[in-house]
């Protein structure tokens, strides 16, 4: 069967994707009915270009992916497959398998060729999913036979879109949606229809579908892409290949359990429906930022709301902090949405924000400065200032709070941690709280959060709180203070940033961004003098 390679699958789940030329006709064409999500098992040496790679890093990390064979010298992969995707760092080796039916199994059909040079594209950038590209040279040249064949590209000269054209995905990936499931032991396949990049979009908002993305419908329930989330499973209805990698291609790391706790309504509403299980609806447990009691007025005097207004008529609630008269603390994700907030209001001093108390101040922002290393989809470096339109007046209830001393080393592990904000105070709410809530737990050291969550989400930049008793941030207090009592003055160590998607309230440790591991970034992008 002659086919042509027109996207690159993603994860495990989908080595590669092709349409038919329409001038040769195939006994597999008709593609399978029922369940690579809803495929079918493939005949042996029905996709001879199918490769399978185990990617290894240097942590011990290990990847298991899909490919397609170009030459006898050179594999066809994602970027992401090749890079570990925190730390950027490409894979030290690697195996590819070819003319695999099933991989736990030494069939004479297969060749096992280790990893000769990997060649990842210099556009690379896993915060925007784009030339998510990479080639791998074989380390010796594979053997063509019938269960070992190249796949065409288009040519330079071919100009379709393939819209319109049923494409073939195969891969070993998981079959079903089940959380934890292991990826397939056989060969699976399965088709849908090529989309336009126009109805792409439509589907996939806020996504970003530029003319290097091609998209493959997901009718039927069949498709490459497993994205799952505490108790919820999601295949979304359309997806694009290349932007999969959102669900990540390892089986041991769930990206998809991560959410961040800002409140952006507008924005969620935008979302198909089946994206909602990012907003829980976990059953709590009564007592109730979550589990919290209610502040007293003036009682976290460094306390901000950051209202962010963005390109169509999107807002965000979220939770900042006071630096100085002029600055205010928050997270990333508070002031950028795939752009960056087009303007906002910072209200201080406030105890009700629905009531106009004579002690709030209410300043427009002046400018955004966002960490240049910010990672959206996986909540790396989510630290931003905000630059007031106007000095904020300091009095009773609007204070700054201190940072930690360059010369502080301390982890702050054990210390009993503070949060408040006005972020939701269940799981089950519709809105956030009228008035400041506030809470408080131990701080954890990073490795027992790590073994709650895992070592690849919580690094060295982070730092934990742990969930007991319920008490939690939750959607609305992103960007506000993790503060500890130090001397008799409050020390912000944390900005909140994620939590678990089971719910606020779950147990699970809370999210924040390490204050120390940025006070140079701090001090760069605000008039704060740090102290020594």
């Amino acid at each position: 069967m002659k086919v042509l390679l027109v996207f690159i699958g993603t994860l495990a789940l989908s080595g590669c994707a092709s349409v038919e030329n329409p001038k040769l006709r195939s006994k597999w064409n008709s593609g399978p009915a029922g369940r690579i999500v809803n495929g079918a098992e493939a005949q042996p040496g029905q996709f001879p270009y199918q490769v399978v790679l185990h990617s290894y890093f240097k942590n011990g990390y290990r990847e298991l992916c899909g490919g397609s064979l170009l030459t006898a010298n050179y594999v066809l992969t994602v970027a992401h497959c090749l890079v570990y995707m925190f730390v950027e760092d490409v894979a030290t080796h690697g195996k590819v398998f070819l003319g695999v039916h099933n991989r736990q199994m030494d069939e004479p059909s297969q060749q096992r060729i280790e990893y000769g040079s990997i060649n990842v594209h210099p556009g690379w950038n896993l915060s925007v999913i784009q030339f998510d590209v990479g080639t791998i040279q074989l380390a010796t040249p594979a053997v063509f036979n019938e269960y070992v064949q190249p796949i065409e590209l288009p040519a330079m000269s071919d100009r379709r879109t393939f819209a319109g054209m049923r494409a073939t995905l195969s891969g070993f990936g998981r079959t079903d949606d089940v959380p934890g499931s292991p990826a397939s032991d056989v060969l699976m396949f399965t088709s849908n229809p090529v989309l336009t990049n126009a109805n792409c979009r439509a589907h996939l908002e806020p996504f970003s579908i530029q003319p290097q993305h091609i998209c493959l419908s997901g009718a039927g329930g069949r498709g490459a892409c497993h994205w799952d989330s505490g108790n919820t499973d999601l295949t979304m209805k359309t997806f694009i290949l290349l932007v999969c990698s959102l669900a990540l291609a390892s089986a041991s790391f769930d990206l998809s359990s991560v959410k961040r706790v800002e409140e952006l309504d507008a924005f969620w509403e935008q979302l198909d429906p089946q994206l909602q299980m990012l907003r829980p609806t976990k059953s709590i447990p009564e007592n109730r930022i979550v589990n919290g009691a209610e502040a007293r007025p003036g009682q976290f005097p460094y306390q901000a709301l950051v209202l962010s207004f963005f390109e169509g008529d999107n807002s965000g609630l979220c939770g900042g902090t006071v630096l100085t008269n002029n600055f205010v603390l928050t997270a990333a994700h508070c002031v950028q949405i795939g752009t960056v907030a087009t303007h906002g209001t910072v209200v201080l001093g406030a105890h009700n924000r629905q009531h106009v108390e004579p002690h709030q101040q209410r300043i427009e922002f002046a400018s955004i400065h966002i960490h240049p290393s910010y990672i959206a989809t996986l909540l790396r470096n989510d630290i931003a200032t905000v630059r007031l339109a106007q000095a904020a007046v300091f009095n009773d209830f609007v204070q700054p709070i201190d940072l930690p001393a360059l010369s502080d080393t301390r982890t702050f592990a054990g210390l009993t941690g503070i949060i408040s904000g006005f972020g939701r105070t269940s799981d089950e709410a519709t809105g956030a709280s009228d008035v400041v809530m506030y809470s408080s737990n131990p701080i954890l050291t990073n490795a027992d959060c790590q073994a709650a969550w895992n070592a690849i989400i919580i690094q060295a930049q982070n730092i934990c709180l742990s969930g007991a008793g319920g008490r939690s941030v939750c959607n609305g207090d992103s960007g506000g203070p993790l503060a500890v009592q130090d001397n008799g003055r409050s020390l912000q160590v944390g900005i909140a940033s994620f939590v678990h998607a089971t719910g606020c309230a779950s147990g699970m440790p809370s999210g924040f961004v390490r204050v120390s591991h940025y006070l140079q970034w701090i001090a760069e992008n605000s008039d704060v003098a740090l102290r020594q």
